[in-house]
């Protein structure tokens, strides 16, 4: 004969006839702590030493802090759908399934066993984790005047309490390549936004058409804030979630995205584009030129200016009125201007 088998047999014969009360149920863990993200799978259990008998069965039940019942034996006692009892694999597992679990969910859950010494139980500690979400204050774009203060807020929310990182996208980075789709506006598209410090990627799709936007599909890296307000440290200040610039510049145009992050991936996003309004300035890459009699000539006028700057040209104080060369308007042996500034 199996010895083991022999005294299993012998322990629950025994247990039959001097009852329950010469050997009480144990938990094997008296506390346990059960992290779960909002929207998934969760489940609670509840282990003892030894399997109970059929009559003991009806004494174990699944509480909710403070009181309310929710399961009672292999009877489930609460209306809540998401609610289940987990069948048992043994007489002395007893487990309860939440699918899908909610950040209500979150709480003090005990099994409790009613033995007629005392009342016996189990504390079970649920932690919901959610996903961060995060908006920003002003969202959209934030037009200013060089020299003013921008002031950027960041409200995030999520469980734990996400962190707060800011990031920036400058303009002069998007735009490097662009083109006119027909005069006086320009093309949008999506860009994929790459973070140096994890592999997560954003598509970001402006809804601005001005200033110009690259046209094609590319990878742009973001720049961390704080590598740029080490570059203006008087003028850029970051407060938790609250970005601070006391004195824009044209520098500083760009998307600013306030990242707020926590145990449960992916981050959340939320940006504001700040454009900064500051007068015309010209450069003349050549300051003369010389060229053959009766022939054609190309002079650049390059400036930066927003909003876009309309450019005149003017001979010994006189104004040229050049139309664009691809105007049906023009003639040979005029003047004509480019898409560039170029006459």
């Amino acid at each position: 004969m199996d010895l083991s088998f022999a005294c299993s047999s012998l322990f629950l014969v025994a247990l039959s006839v001097m009852g329950e009360a010469e050997f009480p149920p144990t938990f094997t863990k008296e506390m346990e702590s059960v992290d779960a993200v909002n929207g998934t799978t969760a489940v609670l259990t509840c282990h003892l030493n030894r399997s109970l008998l059929p009559s003991e069965i009806i004494k174990i039940s699944w509480l909710k802090m403070p009181r309310q019942l929710l399961a009672r034996g292999r009877m489930k006692i609460t209306a809540n759908e998401r609610i289940s009892i987990v069948p048992q694999s043994s007489e002395s597992v007893f487990q309860l399934r939440f699918d899908p679990v909610i950040k209500d969910d979150g709480g003090e859950y005990r099994c409790v066993y009613n033995h007629e010494t005392g009342v016996k139980y189990k504390v079970v500690v649920v932690n919901i984790q959610v996903r961060p979400k995060v908006n920003i204050d002003p969202q959209g774009e934030v037009e200013l005047l060089e020299g003013q203060s921008a002031f950027l807020v960041c409200n995030a929310s999520g469980t734990p309490y996400p962190q707060i990182r800011w990031w920036m996208l400058p303009l002069a980075t998007y735009q490097r390549r662009y083109s006119l789709r027909r005069r006086g506006t320009y093309e949008e598209s999506h860009v994929t936004l790459t973070f140096p410090t994890t592999p997560v990627y954003h598509q970001f799709h402006p809804r601005y058409q001005s200033p110009p936007l690259v046209q094609s599909t590319q990878h742009l890296l973001l720049i961390p804030l704080h590598d740029i307000a080490a570059k203006y440290k008087q003028s850029i200040f970051v407060r938790r979630g609250r970005l601070i610039i006391s004195s824009v510049n044209r520098d500083l145009v760009g998307w600013y995205f306030c990242e707020a992050y926590n145990s449960v991936r992916p981050s959340a996003m939320a940006h504001s584009l700040l454009t900064v309004h500051y007068p015309p300035r010209v450069f003349l890459p050549q300051r003369e030129v010389f060229f053959a009699p009766f022939g054609n000539v190309s002079l650049v006028c390059e400036f930066q200016a927003f909003p876009l700057a309309e450019v005149e040209w003017a001979l010994d104080g006189r104004n040229l009125n050049a139309v664009p060369c691809d105007s049906p308007q023009y003639r040979p042996s005029t003047w004509c201007t480019g898409m560039f500034s170029s006459l």
